[in-house]
């Protein structure tokens, strides 16, 4: 009968052992999810002064043969209205970029 009890304790032994590594990987996984969200926050809320505007946007070309492109955006609120107008997606497709 002891050996049954040690083969128990054993194979609960490396149970909880197998417990333990998977809670640590998902505590990892949280962490890390809680700290990219942070930034995500961070920078899309920005300052009261400013917007963030997400996705692919480009200028016109200018006359040097570039332009810019991104696809996050940090716009002052007073040019907010002329934004759209000299940046946008129709430009990417003008300037030979694919969206």
């Amino acid at each position: 009968m002891k050996n049954k009890f040690k083969t128990t304790f054993k194979q609960s032994n490396i149970v909880i052992n197998h417990y333990l590594v998977i809670m640590k990987q998902i505590s990892l996984f949280s962490w890390s999810l809680i700290f990219v969200l942070f930034v995500v926050f961070l920078v899309t809320s920005g300052c009261s002064n400013h917007y963030v505007k997400l996705g692919k946007r480009c200028t016109k070309v200018a006359s040097d043969n570039t332009y810019e492109k991104s696809f996050i955006w940090v716009v002052n609120k007073q040019n907010i209205g002329s934004f759209d107008q000299k940046i946008n997606k129709d430009n990417c497709l003008k300037n030979g970029e694919k969206l």
